[in-house]
Formats: structure tokens, C-alpha cells, sequence
């Protein structure tokens, strides 16, 4: 439960920083479908009503293959007009002007952070292989660039463009992913997308960064729902293991549980004595959860990376987000989970009467005459989670 929580919250707070590092200043995007939409709609946009700047944006999901194995974020940009929303800081001092201006001029150029070319030996003019689908593609390695604004976005797993070499590379000439907008001072938002959105086709849309973010968001968190559903069907599992254990305590001292009930041990004593016992059971286990949940969370974080940027969008999250809420949630979650588990049979044995606890089998006879009433718990039980298990999805999450 702390394991899966914790590498969730991480994954989806890297997630969160990846798009708004991205984003910038950006107040409204123009989005299409699939394959983008064409590159003709820029003009349109850019000199609508309200709209004070805009550039073109392209984005590719790439790899770096062996040695340097490796996801990538690469950005297509007009530098000239990607400066209103996002800064660049290029290293100067070490690479002169020469290497940016080769950057902004030379066809298959392109930047990578000075944080991803220190990690893999890579220096200005190397040469760059990124895997795209299929296709592997080459570029020169122009310019570096620090890691702050977009660029600090994904660890630094950021590669940076022209975007005439963007769309030549990939294939995608007269194409554009997103418009990035801002807009005049007097200008209202919502007037303005209805505006612009009344000029585009039916397949591109208008919206802000922030909604962008929680239509994304809404995706992954279903994501996370399965997740957290398997950390429940864990604590499940746990609380029949206290179960056992505690019913199997109950079994082997029954006759001590008989002798006390007759030297005047109150029902509620021995209630205690046994749900003292499984939360000590549980605290045990909370000790024990938490550390190894977060031992697990750092090894599934990669993991859980990896599946949200193949589903749904690039995230790269190294470090874990500790919550100091998600670990007392699993250490009072697995108190009472032992609580709970050891409930039943801790009831069984202060109900005991003494000359039934003395006699071999009363237990066993007393199971016998129950059977037919625990039968038909548990297919009610069963036929519960069919029934639930066939309604439709609730705010769109299964």
C-alpha cells in the first residue's frame, strides 16, 4: 500500500512539472489530433482577435538507444518566437556563439542538456542517435543547455530542435503538434477560445495549459485507481492472515482462556488480551510495511514511469516524493487491518464459556452448525462483486 502510494504521488508529481516546465507562460494551446493539423492554421491564429503572441510547438517521444538507452523528449521550436513563453539558457561561455548560432542555422542540429551529455560522455559535435518507432535518425550535438525552465523538465531528458529540422526529420513536413498562445492584457480567455475555436476545424481544440494538464490527469489517475486497487486486494489479504493467525491462537489456548473465565477474568479482559495481540501483530507489521513499501516504491517508480509515458505522456521521475500523510496512512491502515482480522475470533474467545472451552471439539461443533449461515455470506459476498463489478464507469473512472 505505502509502496504503490508512494511511487504513484511521485510518478504524478513529476508528471505535473514536466507540463507546467513545458508550458511556461503559455495562457492558451491550440491541440489537434494524432497526427497534429496543418501548419496553414498557424496564420490563422496568430493574427485572430486577442492574441498577442504565438509559436508553433512540436513534440516527439524518442529513444536513445544502447549505449546511452534512454527516453527522450524532443521540442521542435521557432527560437525567435518560443522566447515570450519559455527560456532557454544556453552555456555561452563555454561554447562561444559559434555553436548556437550552428544550432539555430545547421540542418540537424540539436541541444541537449549539459546534465544528459555529462551522464553519457557527450560533447558539442558528437554525433546523436535517437530511435523513433522504427526509424533511427541522427543529429549533431550543437549547443548545450542549462538545467533550468523547460529544459530541467524530465531530469533533463530534454533534446531541443529547430522545428524546420523537427518536421523534415520526422516526416511531418507541413505539420504542427500545438500552437502555444498569449494574449493581449484586455483580452478575456474564455471570449477568445470561443473566438478561435468558431476558426479551426472540428478535430483541433482550444484550451488552457491547466486544463490540458487535467484532461491528462483524469487518464492517469485511472491508472492509479487499478493500482490502488491492488494495494487494497494486499490489505485483504492481510487482514485474513491476522485472521488466521489469531484464530489459530484462540485454538491452541483454549483451555487457558477456560481456566481464566473461571478464575473471574472478565469477557472484556480476554477481548483485549487477544486484539492486544494483533495489534502488536500489526505494529509489527506497520514497521515493517512502511520500510519495505518504500524500498518497493523506489524499485516500481521506474516502472510506473515507464508505463505512464507509454500510455499517455513522457514522464521521468528519479527521486521518490515522501509524504509523511501516505506513511502514516499505511501504519495506521495496517493497524487496522490486524485490528480488524483479529476481531472475530478475539470475540469468539471472550464469548466462550468455560465448560465449552473445556470440551474437546465444541469448537468444531459449534463451525459445523454455522456452515450453512457462513455459505451464504459468502455467496451474497460473491454475488456482490459480480453485481459491482458490471455497473458503468463513475466520473469516468472504472
Amino acid at each position: 500500500f505505502v509502496g504503490i502510494k508512494t511511487a504513484a504521488s511521485s510518478a504524478l508529481i513529476s508528471f505535473r512539472d514536466t507540463v507546467t516546465s513545458l508550458a511556461g507562460n503559455t495562457q492558451l494551446q491550440v491541440t489537434g489530433q494524432g497526427n497534429g493539423f496543418p501548419e496553414d492554421l498557424y496564420a490563422t491564429v496568430a493574427s485572430a482577435e486577442g492574441i498577442r503572441a504565438a509559436t508553433p510547438v512540436m513534440e516527439f517521444n524518442v529513444l536513445a538507444p544502447a549505449p546511452l538507452d534512454e527516453p527522450l523528449l524532443m521540442l521542435g521550436i521557432d527560437v525567435f518566437s518560443d522566447q515570450d513563453f519559455r527560456q532557454y539558457h544556453f552555456v555561452e561561455s563555454e561554447q562561444g556563439s559559434g555553436a548556437i548560432l550552428s544550432f539555430l542555422t545547421e540542418p540537424g542540429a540539436v541541444a541537449l542538456t549539459e546534465k544528459f551529455a555529462q551522464r553519457h560522455g557527450l560533447k558539442v559535435n558528437d554525433q546523436l542517435e535517437i530511435l523513433s518507432g522504427s526509424k533511427r535518425l541522427t543529429f549533431t550535438l550543437r549547443a548545450l543547455l542549462k538545467l533550468k525552465g523547460p529544459a530541467g523538465a524530465l531530469e533533463g531528458n530534454v533534446a531541443l530542435v529547430d522545428i524546420a529540422v523537427a518536421q523534415h526529420a520526422f516526416d511531418r513536413l507541413g505539420r504542427l503538434d500545438r500552437i502555444d498562445l498569449l494574449l493581449e492584457k484586455e483580452a478575456h480567455t474564455k471570449t477568445v477560445m470561443v473566438q478561435l475555436q468558431k476558426l479551426l476545424p472540428a478535430d483541433v481544440r482550444v484550451e488552457s495549459p491547466q486544463k490540458r494538464l487535467g484532461r491528462i490527469q483524469e487518464m492517469v489517475d485511472a491508472y492509479r485507481l487499478n493500482l490502488l486497487a491492488l494495494s487494497l486486494i494486499a490489505l485483504f489479504v492481510g487482514i485474513f492472515l491476522v485472521f488466521n493467525a489469531v484464530a489459530f491462537a484462540v485454538s491452541k489456548r483454549r483451555y487457558e482462556i477456560a481456566m481464566l473465565r473461571v478464575l473471574g477474568t472478565q469477557r472484556w479482559q480476554i477481548l483485549g488480551l487477544f486484539l492486544g495481540e494483533a495489534l502488536l501483530v500489526g505494529l509489527l507489521g506497520a514497521l515493517l510495511g512502511v520500510g519495505l513499501g518504500l524500498v518497493m516504491a523506489k524499485l516500481a517508480l521506474k516502472a510506473m514511469s515507464q508505463t505512464i509515458s507509454e500510455l499517455y505522456l513522457l514522464v521521468r521521475a528519479e527521486s521518490l516524493s515522501l509524504s509523511p500523510l501516505i506513511i502514516l496512512l499505511g501504519a495506521g491502515t495496517a493497524l487496522g487491518v490486524a485490528l480488524l482480522g483479529g476481531l472475530a475470533p478475539a470475540l469468539e474467545a471472550s464469548r466462550t464459556l468455560p465448560s465449552e472451552a473445556l470440551y474437546r471439539g465444541s469448537l468444531e461443533r459449534r463451525l459445523h452448525m454455522n456452515l450453512g449461515k457462513i455459505s451464504l455470506a459468502g455467496a451474497f459476498v460473491l454475488g456482490l462483486g459480480y453485481l459491482c463489478s458490471r455497473q458503468p464507469p463513475v466520473n469516468e473512472l472504472p
